[in-house]
Formats: C-alpha cells, sequence, structure tokens
C-alpha cells in the first residue's frame, strides 16, 4: 500500500520511539532558541561585549534563528 511520511515513520520505528524523537527534537529546537536569545541579549546589553570576535558569535546566532524560522513544520 501505499504510505505518507507520518505514516511511513510509524511502521518503520513504531509510535513510542516516534514520540521520543518528537519530544528530543522540541527541546533542542527550544534550547537552540533560548540559548541563541541568551546571545543576543548579552550582545545589546553589555557594551564591553561588543569586540570584533563576539560579531561573529552573533553572526552565528542569528543565522541560527533564521534556520529555526525557516524550519520546514510539516
Amino acid at each position: 500500500g501505499y504510505c505518507t511520511g507520518g505514516t511511513i515513520s510509524l511502521i518503520w520505528f513504531g509510535a513510542t520511539w516516534t514520540i521520543t524523537l518528537a519530544v528530543l527534537m522540541a527541546v533542542l529546537i527550544v534550547a537552540t532558541v533560548v540559548g541563541n536569545a541568551l546571545v543576543l541579549l548579552a550582545f545589546v546589553v553589555d557594551s564591553s561585549l561588543r569586540t570584533q570576535n563576539n560579531y561573529f558569535l552573533l553572526n552565528l546566532a542569528i543565522s541560527d534563528f533564521l534556520v529555526v524560522l525557516d524550519f520546514k513544520w510539516k
């Protein structure tokens, strides 16, 4: 028979493993967003952090946010 993406993962992994992976992905996404928000907040609040090397880290945090926003929510 024909299976869509959602049902094929249940067939291959089982419901428990699929739910576990979904929860782990959600935790990872939340941790990424919170961590990047803290980097941005620290950069805005503490002007001594505005060095050339930290601008690179700020760029990475912004890029990470854009990746999360572009994540394909299916």
